[in-house]
Parts: structure tokens; C-alpha cells; sequence
């Protein structure tokens, strides 16, 4: 089957990939009401599907999650935000939270993230977060990468402090 839609021809693959995306679209719609409107556990099922990799579910559906829910996952929010794919809708998600959310809740949980020895790589996603979220904390974590074991981490400090403009300790 084709169907003409002005001058272009939309082949039978085409018209079927659509129609599969909008049923699509409807069943995923009916599961987010269902997941939101029933008295289901939405912090340890999303728990689990961080566990699982589920990441790109886990992430659409805490974008209709109020900020004390988020909240509850800021331990699994911060360790992926080390991850490339996903770095920028984590950190999106993160700096959507309100002020005091950040610097009661998230801060501290980067600090402790940063306390398990974690790669070079991982190190500076971090720090990629942090001067998203709070410069002068952010400062504070280059100045510390500054005197770490790890020339990497080391260098990942030194280019926060120049990005940002910070004092060298």
C-alpha cells in the first residue's frame, strides 16, 4: 500500500512503522498512568531497574516524578551521572530539583560517591554535575582532585578549577 501525502509517497514499511509507534505510544501512555496512579513501590521498582540497566525506562519516568520521590534515588542518580550515554538527562533531571534539595541532599551524596575510589573517568563526570549544580562546590572538589593519588583525577581538578576560575590550593 502507498499513500501519497503531498508530493512525497509514503511506502507500506513506512505507513507501518508509524501506526507500530502511535500503539506504541498509547500502551506506554497507559502504563505511565497505571505506574503513577496505583500504590506501587515507584522507588524500589526503579531501584531494580537501575540494578537491571533499564536506564533510558527508568530515566522517562522519573521525569514525572515529583522532586521528593527523585530524592530517594539521588545514591543511583549521582553514580550514573558517570555514565557517557546518559550524563546530560541524569544531570538535567538532578539540577531540576529544587535548592535546597541540592545542597542538603545531593551535595553530600557526591561527596560520599567520590569517597569509594572511583576512576579517573568517573571522577570527572562527577565534577561535570557538580558545576552544574553548585560552582563553589565544585571548586572545593577540583582543589581536593588537586592532591589525589590519581593523575588523572589530578587533571580532571586542574581543568574544573580552570573552566570555572577557582583558587589552587
Amino acid at each position: 500500500m502507498e499513500v501519497k501525502r503531498g508530493d512525497k509517497l509514503l511506502d507500506e514499511n513506512a505507513y507501518l512503522a508509524w501506526q507500530d509507534l502511535v500503539e506504541n505510544h498509547l500502551k506506554l501512555t497507559q502504563s505511565l498512568e497505571w505506574f503513577f496512579s496505583t500504590e506501587v513501590d515507584r522507588i524500589e521498582v526503579l531501584r531494580h531497574g537501575f540494578q537491571k540497566g533499564h536506564l533510558p525506562a527508568v530515566l522517562y519516568a522519573i521525569a514525572y516524578m515529583e522532586s521528593t520521590e527523585i530524592s530517594e534515588l539521588l545514591n543511583e542518580l549521582v553514580w550514573f551521572a558517570t555514565s557517557h550515554g546518559y550524563a546530560q538527562a541524569i544531570h538535567k533531571i538532578v539540577g531540576s530539583l529544587p535548592r535546597q534539595v541540592i545542597t542538603e541532599k545531593v551535595l553530600p551524596v557526591i561527596e560520599e560517591t567520590l569517597s569509594h575510589q572511583p576512576t579517573d573517568d568517573e571522577y570527572r563526570r562527577i565534577l561535570e554535575l557538580c558545576v552544574e549544580l553548585d560552582r563553589k562546590f565544585a571548586c572545593r572538589l577540583a582543589q581536593q582532585a588537586l592532591l589525589h593519588p590519581n593523575a588523572g583525577i589530578r587533571e580532571t581538578g586542574e581543568d574544573v578549577i580552570q573552566l570555572l576560575g577557582c583558587d589552587k590550593v
